[in-house]
């Protein structure tokens, strides 16, 4: 029989037990990308994994209440009959069960039966800010190119988390914490995931290296999340020190979650400084690295679901190459002015190219889990309500952006601009009921 995350309840997620991430560059703490940042201090720092913050929300995980805290993200898929990542795929990675669930066998919903306070095997790390690019989703607190631009032109009115960034005082002291950490507790990280800012353009990538050279981990999966924008020959030297280690024995294996979210021009107007053919063969030495696993990962945005089919039909291509290639995506929720479900319906019927690009899929069980992924976020865009002024905040945000950058994105995005304007036309105000 095929094994599953042994808490069977409408709310419980593996994710909670397995998972935490950790922002030395916030000092936050969280364990699911949508999920609630828990402050760190120096005193709670080592044992983060079991802030009170999780402890609290497993508690009712296990009993069958959804505890909140961002939760409610693969609630509301999941009520409107789309598979959550939940649901979907984090259940299913069973590989990831802590180490306190050996022998655990499920007796109903006895809540005192199931593990509370348990080791993490994944562990996510964020360093710092550091970045090469300008992601037009993205914020201050993960590139510094945008902490600069916003430092010369001043805020936006109408993106707060493009405007607002407060570093942690303490990063030098949690970032030597972390290492402690990973010293004295790292047996049981199967995944040590790490990202930015952009991990390989920071000194901290180095740093990672000379860890496992000298602390090697021959379980662990390296993991890191890149926008691959590098200078193809020396990309080149980095992957070679990284496949000296795995080629030792220090390393497991080195999987790269390659940042990319659509094809064509318009990557290279959402990801600012991107260089499309430059990625490309940074990629092409990906796929002929034999230590390396290679993930391609889109962030779903009204600028980027229109051509994600491209991407998808680049992926098939890929898979061509090294058959492994697999490829995921998320949903923006903040900054909020770019989340697709404010643009409801209008965007539902973008999804619908991807999945047929995904019929030349070659692996059909993951072919049917990432359709049926689409299938979900397409259901839920169908019955979300439109939300007139995130979708207005969005296009004036857009203008803004193209003023600083000297772009124009209604000349790249026309299919956008007439669904904005049919948007003014049709919609009325949409009004947040508590």
């Amino acid at each position: 029989m095929k094994k599953t995350f042994p808490i069977q309840n409408d709310a419980a997620c593996l994710y909670k037990w397995a998972w935490s991430t950790l922002f030395l560059s916030r000092g936050t703490t969280s364990s699911c990308h949508r999920g609630r940042h828990w402050k760190l201090t120096e005193d709670n720092f080592m044992d983060f994994h079991n802030h009170h913050g999780k402890l609290a929300d497993r508690e009712k995980m296990a009993t069958g209440d959804w505890p909140g805290n961002g939760c409610e993200y693969c609630r509301d898929v999941e009520n409107a009959g789309g598979k959550s990542d939940r649901t979907g795929f984090v259940n299913e990675s069973i590989e990831l069960l802590p180490p306190e669930f050996e022998g655990f066998v499920p007796k109903g919903t006895e809540f005192d039966h199931i593990p509370l306070k348990v080791s993490p095997t994944l562990l996510e790390v964020y360093f710092n800010n550091v970045c090469n690019q300008s992601c037009v989703y993205c914020t201050p607190g993960f590139s510094s190119k945008i902490e600069q631009e916003v430092r010369k032109h001043g805020p936006s009115e109408f993106n707060k988390d493009y405007s607002e960034w407060n570093p942690n005082s303490k990063y030098e002291l949690y970032k030597e914490k972390f290492w402690e950490w990973m010293e004295k507790n790292s047996e049981h990280v199967q995944i040590l995931q790490v990202l930015g800012g952009e991990p390989l353009y920071q000194k901290e990538f180095e740093q990672c290296l000379d860890f496992f050279d000298k602390h090697p981990r021959p379980n662990l999966v390296y993991r890191t999340f890149s926008n691959l924008k590098h200078d193809p020959e020396k990309f080149k030297a980095k992957i070679q020190r990284v496949q000296n280690l795995i080629d030792q024995g220090k390393l497991k294996r080195m999987e790269f979650v390659c940042s990319i979210d659509c094809w064509g021009p318009e990557i290279e107007y959402v990801r600012d400084g991107l260089i499309l053919v430059e990625w490309e063969q940074n990629m092409n030495t990906l796929l002929h690295s034999s230590g390396v696993g290679v993930l391609v990962h889109a962030t779903l945005t009204v600028l980027t679901l229109p051509t994600l089919h491209q991407l998808i039909e680049k992926t098939n291509e890929w898979r061509k190459i090294k058959d492994s290639v697999g490829i995921n995506w998320n949903t923006v929720v903040r900054p909020s002015t770019f989340n697709p479900y404010n643009f409801g319906k209008y965007l539902a019927p973008f999804i619908d190219a991807p999945i047929r690009a995904l019929e030349n899929y070659s692996n059909s069980v993951e072919k049917e889990k990432l359709q049926t992924h689409l299938m979900g976020i397409q259901q839920q865009l169908l019955t979300s309500p439109v939300n007139k002024k995130e979708v207005n905040d969005c296009a004036n945000f857009l203008d803004d952006i193209d003023k600083r950058r000297s772009r124009d994105w209604r000349a790249i995005f026309p299919q956008i601009v007439e669904i904005v304007n049919t948007i003014n036309k049709e919609e009325t105000d949409y009004v947040q009921v508590d």
